[in-house]
């Protein structure tokens, strides 16, 4: 089964702010977790999910992010001002990118540019990205104990090389980020491939995933998975990303091997078919995608 993500998912789950970008809510018998810290824009939205769900924002005593792209830990500094306890966690990598001032004016000028999307959530309050200590620096096979289940940590990289995904092993959930791709409702078996760094780590990260056998996934956008539907997407990420690269060296052929003119002919070709009803992706950044991924498949080749 595929829902939203948005609300109560089960007794200990919530996803909160925007179903595009959904922080869950993990509460634990002792701890209570929150992964993913979406867009700083939402930042004053989630803040009073926060105490919707929990009762007191106080309570929160962890934020894990997946890796370190805007949309995924945007929200980290401004709710680290808010809940000055809570515990910021992710990739030791995603430390050092919040340390780079380059980064972090980049990161803020992306976000300005939609600041009138966002104006009746944020209006004018400071939520500008800065460079936060990370408290829990998160490597493979860490395990956070939450009371009645814990947290383990997977490094999970090809998306980024930084992405981590948590695995609640005792519930069988997984959060992946953008780990393994994204659903869409129009074509459950069409993922959306999204390697960025690596694509042979982007399979094995997959076929890593997969073998945990989760019977629910949470992913960083818009979707949770769950049923016989997990099975059946790890089965379809992995073809659909090895159909993918041949796409693109496809499109590389056409622009005989030039790049910015194989980046054209993609976005004429494909952007309009990617677009889903719930989730449509910006143009800009399925540019910024697709530039990337046709320069690896270029260099793949040579």
């Amino acid at each position: 089964m595929i829902q939203k993500s948005e609300g109560r998912i089960n007794d200990f789950i919530t996803a909160i702010g925007k179903m595009m970008y959904p922080p869950y809510i993990v509460q634990g018998g002792k701890k209570n977790l929150m992964i993913e810290a979406g867009v700083n824009l939402v930042g004053p939205m989630y803040l009073r999910d926060i105490k919707d769900t929990l009762g007191d924002i106080n309570r929160l005593d962890y934020l894990f992010v997946t890796h370190s792209h805007f949309d995924h830990l945007g929200s980290a500094p401004y709710l680290k001002r808010q809940i000055p306890t809570l515990k910021f966690g992710g990739s030791p990598i995603v430390g050092d990118v919040l340390a780079k001032e380059s980064v972090i004016n980049r990161m803020n000028q992306m976000s300005e540019h939609q600041r009138d999307a966002y104006k009746d959530i944020v209006g004018d309050e400071d939520v500008s990205i800065e460079t936060i200590p990370l408290d829990c620096p998160l490597t493979e096979g860490d395990k956070v104990d939450l009371g009645d289940f814990t947290c383990e940590v997977y490094e999970s990289p090809g998306h980024t090389r930084d992405a981590t995904s948590y695995f609640l092993p005792e519930k069988e959930i997984l959060f992946p980020g953008e780990s393994i791709g994204l659903p869409y409702i129009r074509d459950e078996k069409k993922p959306y491939v999204i390697f960025l760094t690596s694509y042979e780590d982007y399979l094995n990260t997959i076929k890593k995933l997969s073998a945990l056998k989760p019977k629910m996934i949470c992913f960083g956008h818009g979707f949770v998975l769950t049923e016989d539907d997990v099975d059946i997407y790890f089965e379809n990420s992995y073809q659909n990303t090895i159909d993918y690269k041949k796409l693109l060296e496809d499109y590389l052929d056409k622009a005989n091997g030039d790049i910015k003119e194989a980046v054209s002919i993609m976005v004429d070709g494909e952007y309009g078919s990617i677009l889903d009803g719930e989730i449509p992706q910006e143009k800009n950044a399925y540019i910024a995608n697709i530039t990337v991924q046709l320069n690896l498949a270029a260099k793949m080749r040579a």
